[in-house]
């Protein structure tokens, strides 16, 4: 199910993907949320999960701290190598294709035979609840939420919380 998107400058300004901010937000998530962790995932053997894995898991953690799980957006960076049929965003430093949908469709993401598994840059329910930011070149996930949203992640045994600001 996907709805009606806005103007993506519009839609996605909160992000602060400014001259100044973009590197922030994209490793942190927007500074204007309560706390913001970095995120790493492992699978039950101990090794790292595919980057697409983690945040699916994240998201299903994630999907009780939002009251609008059928209503979020995805931001892809457009340098996957490939096009998609939605609004494209242009940030100081990336460009993004804007999508939406719910959250439990994330197995419908892009996938490419270069790439394979590709994962969002952004990912955020409507209600703007929780920002998850995965920049390209990291290699832990941002996220910025409230206290107890970073609580629940972290009380998972596959998360570790590497580092927490508030």
């Amino acid at each position: 199910m996907e709805f009606m998107l806005k103007d993506p400058q519009e839609l996605t300004q909160f992000l602060e993907l400014g001259v100044d901010s973009w590197e922030r937000s994209a490793t942190w998530g927007p500074s204007t949320y309560e706390a913001h962790a970095l995120v790493m995932s492992h699978d039950t053997d101990g090794t790292m999960d595919s980057e697409l894995a983690a945040l699916k898991r994240l998201v299903e953690v994630l999907r009780g701290h939002t009251s609008s799980p059928n209503a979020a957006y995805f931001c892809f960076w457009d340098g996957w190598g490939f096009e998609l049929d939605a609004p494209k965003l242009e940030s100081v430093a990336r460009g993004y294709y804007v999508t939406s949908g719910p959250l439990n469709g994330l197995d419908g993401w892009p996938n490419s035979a270069s790439t394979g598994d590709v994962s969002p840059a952004f990912v955020w329910p409507e209600d703007r609840s929780w920002v998850i930011a995965k920049d390209v070149d990291a290699e832990a996930i941002g996220l910025a939420a409230s206290r107890s949203a970073i609580a629940a992640v972290s009380s998972e045994r596959e998360f570790e919380v590497r580092k927490y600001c508030s």
